[in-house]
Formats: structure tokens, sequence, C-alpha cells
């Protein structure tokens, strides 16, 4: 399955970069600029093709419709289209050859192809438009696969205000103790044993209960901290009981113990048990104990970890909600890239950024998770990630070639082709020395999923 996960990877990256040099070739030829290729792929061509335009008394000759993907401009015999269209062998995206694009207007075979008919030939407005055009095309990728995750298939809609719980089937110790979906938590603490503070002192058992309010933790284990009679927690409100379920269900100690020191797993005797009573939906009562033990990591001993989450049902959104949460979706998330480029050099935002490795273990998680949402959510975000960073000024990035362009019409001077391929070699060094980094750094210290 790791070769099947590795496709699903490139092929995925390898649309998204398609669709963005899609978006290149469309305005570059509504600009009129020549282009010489669109490829998909790299390498030895699989098939290669020129559309032929056909002229109003040809097509009148020929009795048939206009071939449904010939050139959007014609060629400069006015017969044959001028683009040619390529599959390539190595599936790792690909791109559009646009005429001037790495040459000087002086260098040109002008007898073929006029000046104002290459890219550095068009006026500046129309050099950014082409520039934006791809990144425009995933940020609308993005969009339609948004719309298309929340639109198309059924969303669960969380119910916090019954204690009715959703408890997972898979790998999952609660349910093995015997709680389902549907059943209703009517008490739920836990209580810790064999801990330790940070200077390494053992400390004595810690009850913890889940009560309403997740975001109060602190206080909670000091108003309950040395409770000795279970009974005396049994009045736990039923309400909200799943935010409760929540609040304990991680596989650390993140607790902050009479708000002074923290609280550690000691070693592999360190328990921690879920005391937990329930109804099922049939009126059949409950009484669950589970001990959880602890499993050794790189960072020391944690617990291990079971699933319970709130309540819910599954139905579709209405076209109007669909595009609320996409809007929602797109604008929350656009904003989260630029604040993460933005905490890059920290050592919180360097810790959470991720690269090709992390990409392969998210898209995995999504697969695995058989949920069209989620799978296509995914794709919405890498597309807007892609979008975004290629708007970053940064050669030989689309935003730098922005800035140029800006520049030349702020200056109307020229920048030399020397100097644009000298940034553009030291911008492509840093972005490749900037991935192998990632790479190393993803598998050394894995950023969160």
């Amino acid at each position: 399955m790791i070769v099947v996960y590795i496709i699903i990877l490139i092929l995925g990256l390898s649309v998204l970069v398609c669709l963005h040099e899609l978006g290149h070739l469309l305005v570059a030829k509504a600009c009129k600029v020549y282009c010489y290729e669109y490829s998909i792929g790299f390498g030895p061509s699989i098939v290669k093709h020129r559309f032929r335009h056909f002229t109003k008394e040809e097509r009148k000759k020929r009795k048939k419709e206009t071939p449904l993907f010939q050139a959007l401009v014609k060629g400069l015999d006015g017969k044959e289209g001028e683009t040619q269209y390529s599959v390539r062998w190595i599936p790792l995206g690909g791109y559009v050859a646009m005429a001037g694009e790495d040459e000087e207007p002086d260098t040109l075979p002008t007898e073929r192809i006029p000046v104002e008919r290459t890219l550095p030939g068009v006026n500046h407005f129309k050099q950014i438009c082409i520039m934006l055009a791809g990144i425009a095309m995933n940020f609308l990728v993005a969009y339609v696969l948004f719309f298309i995750a929340y639109g198309a298939f059924p969303q669960n809609f969380y119910d916090y205000t019954t204690n009715q719980v959703s408890v997972s089937e898979k790998d999952n110790p609660l349910y093995e103790a015997g709680l389902r979906t549907g059943d209703h938590v009517l008490t739920l603490y836990q209580v810790y044993e064999n801990l330790e503070d940070e200077e390494g002192n053992l400390l004595s058992p810690i009850t913890f209960p889940a009560l309403e309010d997740q975001q109060e933790l602190t206080s909670y284990l000091r108003y309950k901290d040395g409770v000795e009679n279970p009974s005396s927690v049994e009045d736990i409100a039923t309400d909200c009981i799943n935010y409760a379920g929540m609040n304990i269900t991680t596989n650390e100690v993140d607790l902050d113990k009479d708000g002074e020191k923290d609280v550690y797993v000691r070693n592999e005797n360190s328990t921690r048990t879920i005391h937990l009573t329930a109804e099922s939906t049939e009126g059949e009562k409950k009484d669950i104990t589970l001990v959880l033990k602890t499993k050794e990591e790189k960072k020391g001993y944690v617990f291990e970890s079971f699933e319970m989450d709130a309540y819910y049902e599954s139905r579709m959104l209405t076209p109007k909600q669909a595009f609320d949460v996409t809007n929602s979706q797109f604008s929350g998330m656009f904003v989260g890239i630029y604040t993460a480029l933005g905490e890059l050099f920290t050592p919180d935002g360097w810790q959470n950024v991720g690269g090709i490795v992390s990409m392969y273990r998210i898209s995995t998680k999504a697969v695995q998770s058989g949920s069209g949402t989620e799978f296509l959510s995914l794709w919405a975000y890498i597309s807007l990630n892609l979008g975004c960073f290629n708007l970053i000024p940064l050669p030989p990035l689309d935003g730098w070639n922005v800035l140029l362009a800006l520049g030349e019409t702020v200056t109307r001077k020229k920048f030399s082709a020397k100097a644009k391929n000298i940034a553009s070699t030291i911008g492509m060094v840093v972005l490749i020395a900037l991935a192998v980094l990632l790479i190393v750094k993803d598998i050394l210290v894995p950023a969160p999923l």
C-alpha cells in the first residue's frame, strides 16, 4: 500500500502543478503571447499534438464542428495550431513554454515570432496577469475542491447538548471495554497514579474529573485534587459530557498541579484509570473501569489513548451552507498559511512546518480515512498552499516575476537578463536547500498531523 499512497501523492501534486501551468497558458494565449508547448510531465514524450485551426470555409467544407480542443490562437501560418500539447513519461508536474520567457527580445527569431508576441514584449500589465494566472488557478481549484468536499458528501453535525457519545471501533480500548456509539455517559472521571513532578518526585494519586469547560483544566484539577471517594464526583454534569470526554482522551499528561509544577508520566508503572458509567439506548447500565498503561516513545513515556467524541449525525449541507463553510475554510486557511510563514523562523513555527514527508503522511491519513470530505479538503489545502507559496516574491517563483514587472513599470528600465538569471539560480538553490532541510526535519522531528 505504501507504493499506492506514494502514487496518489505524486499524481495529486502533478495535477495541481499542471492546472497551475494551465492558468498561465490560458491567460498567455488571451494576451496573444506565443506558447511553444504545454506539457503534462517531463522527459521523453508519450504523445504530442498540435491542434489544427480551421477557417470558416474549411469547416463548412468539412461539414463538422470545430474540434473541441483546437488552439485558442491559430498558428503563424494560419493553419496549424502554434502550441504543441504533450504528455511525457515523468509525471512530476508540467510546464508551459512561452516565447521570450528566458530570452531577451533582441535575441529572438523575430522573423518567425514577432517581439510583440513574446512575454517580455507585451506590456507589464499583461505580464503580471500571466504570472498571477497560475496562482489564481490554484486558488480557484482550492475553492472548488472545498465546495465539493462540503457540498457533495454528508457532514457530521455534533450535538454538544447531550451526554450521548460517539465511540470509534478501531484500536480503541474504550470500545473493547463495552462503550458504544449512542450510549449516554452518566459519570466520567480518571485517576492518575505513580506520576512525578518536574524534579522527579513521586506524586500522590490524582483524581481528575471531566467537567463542562475544557478550557479550565487547571482549576478543576486543583478543585478535585486529592478526592478519595469516587462517589463525590458522581454528580458530574451530564450536558456537554462529550466535551468532558475530549478533555481526557489525550495520550499525554499535560496538567498543572497546584498551579506550580508540571505533571509527568514517571515510567512503565504509571497508570491512568478511567471510571465511567453509562446507559445504552435500550436502558442497559454499564460500569466501565479502563486501565491505560504507558508506552515508551522518543520523548519519554506516554499513556495509550482511547477515543470518545461528541455524538453526531450525518446529513447533507444545502448549497448555501456549503458556500458558507467553503468561504470560512478558504479564508481561514489563507490567513493561516501566511501566519505560519511569518512564524517560520520561530521555534514553535519551525516545529509545525513540514515538507514532502509530512505531506505524504497527511495524504496517507486522508486516503485511509475513507472520507471524501477529508481527502478533497486536503488537496484543496495543498492547492491553496501552492498558490500562496508562489505568491512569495522569491526567485524564481511567480511572485518574483510580478515584482520584477512592477519594478520595471516604476523605474521604466529593463532589468538585465544576466541579473535575472543569477537571482533565479540563487533562489532555486535556496528552495532546494529548504526542501532537503524539511525532509531531514520531517524524519527527525515529524510535524504534528
